[in-house]
């Protein structure tokens, strides 16, 4: 496996955490701005202090459950790196990125910083899409795996 193949691995992940950071800040910036795309897509700024869907916990259990979810999964990243399976790396560290800019938000702002409306939906934003998408790498990686054997 070659080096330049996690350089642009991590360029992608890297490039999509800063898209991210960028968007919170531009509508953190203007909490009262709409933008609509499409009719069906609307940008707008959302503060979502509990977990997924607005659930809420304690403000320091879901600070260690982040930590906790982010270490284990920087263990299996050095893992599936050793072992050099480039798509379980790349699904994980898109997803330890998603992860750790809302942690960033919670840190920071004490809540988790959404912008993506989609008209029958909640409101998220980019690093909850990197963490699906990396999930959704991972899952194709295992069926691949099931279906060799």
């Amino acid at each position: 496996m070659s080096a330049l193949r996690y350089w642009f691995i991590n360029i992608i992940a890297l490039n999509l955490l800063l898209l991210d950071i960028s968007f919170k800040k531009i509508f953190s910036a203007f909490p009262s701005r709409e933008y609509f795309i499409f009719g069906w897509l609307k940008l707008k700024l959302a503060v979502n202090p509990g977990i997924a869907f607005g659930l809420f916990l304690n403000y320091y259990l879901i600070l260690f459950l982040y930590f906790v979810i982010i270490a284990i999964l920087i263990y299996f990243l050095v893992y599936h790196y050793r072992r050099k399976n480039s798509l379980s790396v790349m699904g994980l560290a898109i997803i330890i990125l998603g992860a750790f800019s809302n942690l960033l938000d919670r840190i920071f702002f004490g809540a988790v910083v959404d912008y993506i409306d989609l008209k029958y939906y909640t409101v998220f934003n980019l690093a909850d899409v990197m963490i699906v998408l990396g999930i959704a790498i991972l899952i194709v990686v295992i069926w691949k795996d099931k279906n060799k054997s």
